[in-house]
């Protein structure tokens, strides 16, 4: 087994030195670095994580906790998260907690014994976990990603999208395309994105002037299910509205399926369009609202590495990226109504990906 012993001698530094570049401390210059590096490349070196943990404060681990790690959102942010982690000489640990509190805080008890450094959380609820005060109790740094409590306690830090905009920029997208008569699936209320994003689509609604209709409003899950059965539900009930919109594109899908089985082609009968910028919405064309979960991740990364090598915690207590529309084909002008300029103080200028773009 390759010791930090033999590395120092490749490289031909004290092992003093090599610790220090191995545990990214900033005192070694360039040169040296570089040698030593090259060193631990040939010789294949892994430290021990466990022994220098034993030895000191840190094992050089970073947990994120995710609901579902099926759903396409979250394997772009864990990426964007671990991209940056592992840059900064940080392994991520995932723990995957299908929304079930219990599992969950089996999962803490075993990452605070498992000694991780952090925790970045992306399944908090409206109903916040009190668990999550064990991390502090124990002095594990953590933040919450993409959704969020309420509330958030002193120390503790928030990354995410700005959902509620996100929101907003779809209503307007689908009015300056001409559509009037708008229907909305939403998530579910437990979930902070979901609740923000009915914000955006009641918000954009009233300041367009245009009317929500309570039977339109349907109250979704988040899965290609609810999509497809509340979409059949509307409309077989004899109501069909200019252009649907969904709180992600899950639902976005279902629904397309369900326009499909009745028979109704997108755009052309009804618009589609919904959040999250999956990228199997490239599959159907679908028009939706990118909230940029590979650059949630990677900011959530920067922030709490920051916070370990620093000490402190972000200056911010809450963090969001502004969201990008991305056009497809699921949206067109409606050739019923002439389509109208449309800018208002709370949206502005909203970067666009034109669908010949990859996204």
């Amino acid at each position: 087994m390759v010791t930090m012993k033999d590395v120092a001698r490749r490289a031909g530094f004290s092992v003093a030195t090599v610790s220090a570049v191995v545990n990214n401390v900033p005192i070694v210059s360039p040169e040296a670095k570089r040698k030593i590096l090259k060193a631990i490349e040939e010789l294949q070196y892994r430290p021990n994580h466990i022994a220098r943990s034993l030895k000191g404060s840190k094992t050089r681990s970073i947990a994120v906790l995710v609901r579902d790690i099926t759903n396409p959102f979250y394997p772009g942010m864990v990426f964007g998260l671990e991209d940056y982690c592992w840059k900064h000489h940080y392994q991520v640990i995932l723990a995957n907690t299908e929304n079930d509190p219990q599992r969950e805080n089996m999962h803490i008890d075993e990452l605070i014994s498992r000694r991780v450094d952090a925790v970045v959380i992306g399944t908090a609820l409206t109903n916040r976990n009190p668990y999550y005060d064990k991390l502090r109790e124990h002095g594990i740094p953590y933040l919450f990603i993409n959704r969020r409590p309420p509330q958030l306690h002193p120390n503790e830090y928030y990354v995410g999208a700005n959902n509620k905009l996100a929101g907003e920029i779809a209503v307007r997208h689908l009015y300056v395309r001409g559509y009037r008569s708008i229907a909305f699936i939403t998530g579910p209320a437990e979930y902070s994105t979901s609740l923000e994003r009915y914000d955006g689509f009641i918000s954009g609604m009233r300041k367009l002037r245009l009317p929500v209709e309570d039977s339109w409003v349907l109250k979704g899950d988040n899965t290609m299910d609810a999509g497809y059965d509340l979409t059949l539900r509307l409309i077989r009930s004899g109501q069909r509205p200019e252009a649907l919109f969904c709180s992600n594109d899950l639902m976005a899908f279902g629904a397309y399926l369900a326009l499909a089985e009745i028979g109704l082609e997108v755009p052309r009968d009804i618009a589609l369009m919904g959040i999250d910028n999956n990228p199997n919405g490239l599959l159907i064309g679908l028009t939706s609202v990118d909230i940029r979960n590979y650059d949630m991740g990677r900011a959530a990364g920067e922030l709490i590495v920051r916070w370990l090598e620093k000490g402190q915690g972000p200056d911010k207590t809450v963090s969001r990226l502004r969201p990008r529309l991305v056009e497809r084909r699921s949206v067109r002008a409606n050739a019923g109504t002439e389509p109208e300029i449309c800018e208002w103080s709370g949206v502005g200028q909203v970067p666009i990906v034109k669908r010949s773009q990859t996204v």
